[in-house]
């Protein structure tokens, strides 16, 4: 299964030159890396990036990351920081 990670531009940029990514502002804050499922992508996107452009859609391999990853309020969760060994492809959000 495919889960999803919503990346502004900057932080992209950051995940690429340091090959790790513990999250946003807003996920280190909860203690995890949140992530979505493809249909709960908009979602998200209207709910958290509204007037946000050029957002990159970065998808995961939710069985690569099955020691980390917690279902939570039918949400994809992920405790640990991400690699840029753990894209599977990551790509301009398209609304």
């Amino acid at each position: 299964m495919l889960i999803y990670k919503i990346l502004k531009p900057a932080e992209w940029e950051q995940w690429q030159v340091e090959g790790t990514f513990a999250g946003s502002e807003l996920d280190q804050q909860d203690g995890f890396v949140h992530c979505s499922t493809r249909e709960q992508v908009p979602g998200t996107v209207d709910r958290f990036f509204e007037g946000e452009d050029d957002l990159v859609l970065a998808t995961l391999d939710a069985d690569e990351l099955a020691a980390h990853l917690k279902w939570e309020n039918d949400f994809p969760h992920v405790y640990a920081a991400l690699t840029l060994e753990d894209i599977v492809e990551a790509a301009p959000y398209e609304h």
